[in-house]
């Protein structure tokens, strides 16, 4: 031990300090709060349309793979809540084409999560009555 205190590896360079908040230290570095449990969403093996948007019976989704994956739909509504899933199985490169019915749902804003392998990637879909 060196005698220096540290916070998540990172070193206290003054500490104590009085704000109209509490005490505060001073680091010598970034921490940066662990996930909130939002998930990111990248896309390197994905190109997406969807269409109509916004929709009243159904989506197409239209996706183009730069390598063979499996494929899986989820919607959701703005809480967070799963409302369907669809696993459309192994797909090989290239273009393809889904229709995904939304003709069960209420309007409103809905967010469409296409997963592969090893990517995903989030859409906002607009559902109309």
């Amino acid at each position: 031990m060196d005698g220096n205190v540290y916070i998540n590896d990172a070193m206290v360079t003054v500490k104590d300090l009085e704000a109209d908040n509490g005490v505060v230290h001073v680091i010598d570095a970034v921490i940066l709060p662990q996930s909130t449990g939002i998930r990111e969403f990248t896309s390197s093996t994905l190109n997406v349309n969807i269409y109509p948007n916004p929709a009243r019976e159904y989506v197409n989704v239209s996706y183009e793979l730069t390598n063979d994956s499996n494929i899986r739909l989820e919607m959701y509504d703005m809480m967070g809540q799963q409302l369907k899933v669809r696993d459309l199985g192994y797909a090989y490169e290239g273009s393809h084409t889904v229709e995904f019915p939304v003709n069960d749902m209420e309007s409103g804003i809905y967010l469409l999560i296409i997963y592969t392998g090893n990517s995903q990637i989030a859409n906002k879909v607009r559902v109309v009555k």
